[in-house]
């Protein structure tokens, strides 16, 4: 976990090189620095600690002294520079989603994401940014989920990304029933700034995904079953509903 003090605040920055998360808290800085720390090792023991304030101390050779009331531990980090780096987002696209909606897109939809290793692109969700609205598309090869949602945008930041099954996961877990989220696109990655009280951060900013290649296949596209002998590989028989036997060629 990357730790950054500056400003009266402390930044929290964690990845896993497939889903990072950023926060920050709010704390008295007597000196500005950053240094990286063991996640898991930091986590077990701010669990343990008293309810009240923690001190954090850390030297030149990233040696962190940690003190909350009697508690003392000691442990060894590494710099900030041997943190990986997360995406930029300068120049990045815009699209302002309500959270109510996203949440229950993915939810219709996450339930079809492949949990094939072999076949990553289909490891996550299609978000497709075209003509004012966003279609989620997620597909396993053998049944397919899609749902369009209002968004306004000009035409020019139109962009299609897979979001990874794992990013998908936790933006679903995040996400809230009122208020938007301004999720961003750049070159690579995408990023949905969050508010998240629960967790005890002011704000989760941003969750950066890395970026799939746009998924072009035709059943992401248009009319999938229309032709159930090709799609599935089997003919329409009098077991299947009138609705599905209108749907096959």
């Amino acid at each position: 976990m990357l730790l950054q003090a500056s400003d009266g605040e402390i930044r929290l920055t964690t990845t896993d090189l497939d889903v990072g998360i950023r926060g920050s808290v709010e704390a008295q800085v007597a000196r500005t620095g950053a240094t990286t720390l063991p996640a898991r090792r930091l986590l077990s023991i701010v669990r343990e600690l008293p309810s009240s304030e923690i001190y954090f101390d850390v030297d030149t050779k990233n040696l962190a002294s940690i003190r909350s009331g009697s508690s003392y531990f000691k442990i060894l980090g590494l710099p900030e520079e041997e943190f990986p780096s997360l995406a930029r987002f300068e120049e990045a696209k815009i699209f302002a989603i309500a959270q109510k909606a996203l949440k229950d897109g993915l939810k219709k939809t996450s339930y079809a994401m492949s949990v094939d290793e072999t076949r990553y692109v289909l490891n996550g969700i299609l978000f497709s940014f075209k003509d004012n609205k966003l279609t989620l598309v997620a597909t396993d090869g053998r049944r397919l989920a899609l749902v369009d949602l209002e968004v306004e945008f000009p035409s020019s930041q139109e962009t299609e990304i897979i979001v990874s099954t794992k990013a998908v996961t936790e933006i679903e877990r995040l996400l809230r029933e009122e208020g938007e989220v301004n999720s961003a696109s750049a070159t690579g990655a995408a990023k949905a700034p969050i508010a998240n009280p629960s967790s005890g951060l002011k704000k989760i900013s941003p969750m950066s995904i890395p970026q799939k290649p746009p998924l072009t296949a035709p059943y992401m596209l248009a009319k999938p079953f229309l032709d159930c002998s090709r799609v599935y590989g089997f003919r329409c028989t009098r077991s299947l509903s009138r609705e599905a036997s209108s749907l096959c060629a």
